[in-house]
């Protein structure tokens, strides 16, 4: 063998050794990765049933109106549907303590015409609450 050829083969060498464990590796890290998708852990088989003494719901009724002018009476027919419901849970067993009120919110709606002149609107109180 000749002195010149020697770092030829050795670099070729070299070159073939790191793109076969390059292979490797790679084929590696694509069977983990596939692996660890198509996989569940689970630790421990222990199930204990617990029974529940808080729930949150939230029950929600709607007033609406075609005229702004009548917004305190739908604000009064809001309160009244509130009054209805509470009285309904309290006649259930609930007690005054475990029920507590949300926010009523208001939603206004305007539909217009091509010249942007109001048509018609509708007014909707929503209260959502317990």
């Amino acid at each position: 063998m000749n002195n010149n050829q020697f770092p030829i083969i050795l670099l070729g060498l070299f070159l073939a050794i790191g793109i076969g464990s390059g292979g490797y590796f790679i084929s590696q890290t694509i069977l983990k990765g596939k692996t660890a998708i198509n996989t569940a852990e689970a630790k421990g088989l222990a199930v204990r049933n617990v029974k529940a003494d808080t729930v949150n719901w939230e029950i929600g009724y709607r007033v609406e109106n075609n005229d702004a002018s009548k917004l305190p009476q739908l604000y009064n027919k809001a309160e009244k549907h509130r009054d209805v419901i509470v009285a309904l849970l309290n006649e259930k067993g609930f007690k005054e303590s475990e029920i507590k009120i949300g926010v009523v919110s208001y939603q206004k709606q305007e539909y217009r015409d091509d010249k942007q002149q109001i048509v018609d609107e509708r007014h909707q109180q929503f209260s959502l609450s317990l």
